[in-house]
């Protein structure tokens, strides 16, 4: 529970960071007891998780588990999220004109992309379906790594969400993206993809100061680049693959979410590309090796009772 707890106690502490960023910053939050009833909700998923070798039946272990595992992975992506708005008002500019031209130097027209992706309902039906799992597969996939019991796993997969996703705000932050749909069409469009471009007006109303508060029940993704869809696809996969009859299924479905994202995430091909590097970079540092003297400072904060040789904080 080392780890957990810590994730726990990073992810709170951002949320209520950001929201005092907010306050700071003139613009504020509404929804104060729905967010209260959120943290309440999740303070008791976590004393219930780490009571749960007093329940007597191993389904009410199991089920206390997978409750606290799909809380936590709330929390972490709720944190990152309205991190993102308090960011964002202090934020400046717009990085479309050199993601733009990447695209063009490798070959890639989203706009004759658009235009195929349009000419064909079904792929627009399908494009939508899976775009929209990335709601689904967490619960599926913190469901399965506790009923097979790979929870070393699921705790590994935890933490290297949790890191990519601040590596991802990070880039946000000082390097914000209105994406290929409003830049290339905007208002033009015939055809509105899910994304859209409702993140530009959320960005430029916070810099200005006109939003008004930020209701804390319904906040959007404010991130363009790099794609964190892409991001949460590679990981799925990645966590998924313990599992052998997850394998082929998740496989393919977080592969279409991914193929889905330059339309309907309003994605540059560079966005993608560097979202899947994220992913890449965020499971090495999770994963792999690392200096003994990084080493051991990593496992006496993260988890010192667990800690093993060669790995980081016992993952």
């Amino acid at each position: 529970m080392a780890v957990y707890n810590k994730l726990w106690l990073i992810s709170l502490s951002v949320i209520g960071t950001s929201c005092l960023m907010l306050v700071w910053q003139g613009i504020g939050a509404t929804s104060a007891p729905r967010f209260l009833m959120v943290i309440a909700s999740a303070i008791l998923s976590w004393y219930a998780c780490s009571r749960r070798d007093h329940f007597e039946t191993s389904l009410g272990r199991t089920a206390v588990t997978i409750v606290h595992g799909v809380s936590l992975f709330a929390a972490i992506s709720f944190a990152g999220a309205i991190a993102t708005y308090a960011l964002a008002a202090r934020s400046t500019g717009w990085v479309d004109a050199p993601l733009r031209d990447l695209d063009l130097a490798i070959g890639f027209d989203w706009l004759a992309l658009y235009r195929v992706w349009t000419s064909h309902p079904l792929l627009m039906a399908l494009g939508r379906t899976a775009y929209t799992t990335i709601s689904l597969t967490p619960l599926l996939l913190v469901a399965g790594l506790v009923l097979y019991r790979r929870e070393d796993v699921l705790q590994r997969f935890m933490v290297t969400f949790a890191v990519a996703l601040a590596i991802t705000v990070a880039i946000f932050a000082v390097a914000p993206a209105k994406d290929a749909f409003a830049h290339l069409l905007g208002d033009r469009a015939g055809y509105l993809p899910i994304t859209r471009d409702l993140h530009v007006h959320v960005i430029e109303a916070l810099r200005s100061r006109t939003f008004g508060a930020v209701d804390i029940a319904a906040v959007i993704g404010l991130i363009g680049f790099p794609s964190f869809h892409t991001t949460a696809g590679v990981l799925f996969a990645w966590a998924a693959w313990s599992i052998p009859v997850y394998r082929v299924p998740l496989l393919a479905l977080n592969a279409a979410l991914i193929a889905a994202t330059p339309i309907e995430g309003a994605h540059y091909l560079v966005e993608v590309i560097a979202g899947g590097a994220v992913a890449a970079i965020s499971i090495a540092l999770c994963t792999y090796r690392v200096p003994q003297d990084w080493r051991v400072h990593v496992q006496l904060w993260w988890a010192p009772s667990r800690a093993r040789p060669g790995t980081v904080g016992g993952l």
